[in-house]
C-alpha cells in the first residue's frame, strides 16, 4: 500500500478484515470506536489483522481475506447501508496508538474510481 495523497487509500488486493468465520456466510466485525463511531477494519496484510485479534483480544474471531474489488466494494457498500460510518486502515488494537480512518463513503468512492 502506498499513501501518496492525504485522505486517499491506495491499495493492492488482497486485503483482510476480521470476521467470525473465514468462509462466507460470515459476520464481519465492526469496531464500536468511541470517536469515529461504527468502523470497518481493513488490513493490508494478514499479520496485522491477526495481531489486532490477539491484542484486542477478540476471542473466536479470524481473519477474512478479500481478494477481489467487487467483493470489497459489496462489503463496504452493505456495511455503509447498515450505518457503519468509517473504515479503519491498519488500525492498531492499542487505544494509545493512532489509526488511519476514512469516512466509509469516501472509501467507497475511491473503490469505485479505481
Amino acid at each position: 500500500m502506498s499513501n501518496d495523497e492525504f485522505g486517499k487509500f491506495f491499495y493492492e488486493l488482497p486485503v483482510w478484515t476480521i470476521a467470525d468465520s473465514a468462509t462466507p456466510p460470515c459476520k464481519v466485525f465492526v469496531l464500536a470506536h468511541e470517536r469515529q463511531g461504527p468502523t470497518l477494519l481493513i488490513f493490508t496484510d494478514e499479520d496485522a489483522a491477526m495481531l489486532y485479534i490477539e491484542r484486542a483480544p477478540l476471542a473466536g474471531k479470524v481473519t477474512l481475506k478479500i481478494e477481489d474489488k467487487p467483493k470489497l466494494r459489496d462489503l463496504v457498500a452493505t456495511l455503509a447501508s447498515q450505518g457503519v460510518r468509517h473504515v479503519g486502515i491498519d488500525t492498531p488494537a492499542e487505544p494509545s496508538k493512532f489509526g488511519r480512518f476514512m469516512r466509509i463513503n469516501d472509501f467507497l468512492a475511491e473503490l469505485n474510481a479505481s
